[in-house]
């Protein structure tokens, strides 16, 4: 009888084990890597918590006045003081040491398996930043902070009206009118923001998309995507990257965002006083990515990988966001 595979295979056949990994998980942070892009993304200047001054009303005593009318009392700024916190994230990785001893050897398919897992704990922790940042807790997600009504940075709307950042409950459809109120109350007398980047989920650049186009229903004129890599080719996508926008403000899909909100963001610098000046939204890193060994307590190796930071808005007034937009 012939040697055969099934008779012999495992123990003739050299396994064919491929090097490296392929990595199936989903832990996107499209936020952070945005803000990184456009330099957002910056070391705190001094240390924490962050305050600064804001200024939430004017002297009121302007008036128009005729001859020999006496002078009106003496009119004064509103002055309150904002502070917000950094929130500290970290996550643990660790190898045994009998997986060491494979390691020393040379016995394993990743180059260096315990730099693989220092990796992948930096990852979680980016991800649990990433995370909380676009969720809803007080100070520390961008629900809550681009918001009329949740109390940020120790200042409540309720009782200063012009820290809140304008709201609008849609409760529908996106439609091009509820975009346009939004930019048109957003960059008017009482906001005076100048939004520079719209975020919402990648599922509200389809909902941006089919407006006007093959998924609105009207009999609109379609515009064909041509790819430059095929040119004639009939392409009627609507939700490539980098291609949509809204009186010229880009549309940026972030996947781990609420996918019923849709966010106007005005991102030029604000002036925190004492030459600190900082973008309009942005991560402040109080504690860059840090790995700290642990104390050998057995035969296995163990490490914290922390990271300290916030998401701030140094002026909330200057930002708006749509809720209840359809999925």
């Amino acid at each position: 009888m012939s040697q055969t595979n099934a008779l012999a295979g495992s123990v003739l056949v050299r396994p064919n084990i491929a090097q490296g990994l392929v990595d199936a998980t989903s832990r996107a942070t499209d936020l952070f890597d945005f803000f990184l892009a456009n330099g957002l993304v910056q070391q705190l200047r001094g240390g924490a918590p962050l305050k600064w001054g804001v200024k939430t009303a004017g002297n009121g005593s302007a008036e128009v006045f005729v001859e020999g009318q006496a002078l009106p009392a003496s009119g004064r700024r509103t002055l309150v003081q904002a502070s917000q916190s950094p929130t500290y994230f970290r996550a643990r990785a660790g190898i045994t040491g009998h997986l060491r001893d494979n390691l020393r050897t040379g016995a394993v398919v990743e180059a260096d398996a315990w730099a693989g897992e220092l990796a992948d704990a930096q990852q979680a922790v980016l991800y649990q930043m990433e995370s909380s940042f676009l969720g809803s807790t007080a100070d520390l997600g961008i629900a809550s902070i681009v918001d009329a009504g949740d109390t940020y940075a120790g200042i409540a709307p309720g009782s200063y009206a012009a820290w809140a950042a304008l709201e609008t409950a849609v409760g529908g459809a996106m439609t091009a009118g509820n975009l346009q109120d939004a930019y048109e109350t957003l960059t008017g007398g009482t906001y005076l923001g100048s939004p520079s980047v719209i975020l919402c989920n990648v599922n509200q650049l389809g909902n941006y998309g089919a407006l006007v186009g093959p998924g609105s229903g009207t009999s609109s004129q379609t515009r064909l995507m041509l790819p430059a890599s095929a040119p004639g080719a009939y392409d009627i996508g609507v939700t490539r990257p980098g291609v949509q926008q809204f009186n010229g403000i880009p549309l940026v899909g972030i996947r781990g965002m609420t996918s019923t909100e849709v966010y106007f963001l005005s991102l030029g610098a604000q002036n925190l006083g004492n030459g600190q000046v900082i973008p309009g939204v942005s991560i402040q890193v109080h504690r860059d990515i840090q790995v700290d060994m642990l104390g050998k307590t057995s035969d296995s190796d163990d490490a914290q990988v922390s990271m300290a930071a916030m998401l701030v808005v140094a002026n909330r007034r200057r930002h708006a966001k749509l809720t209840g937009v359809s999925a």
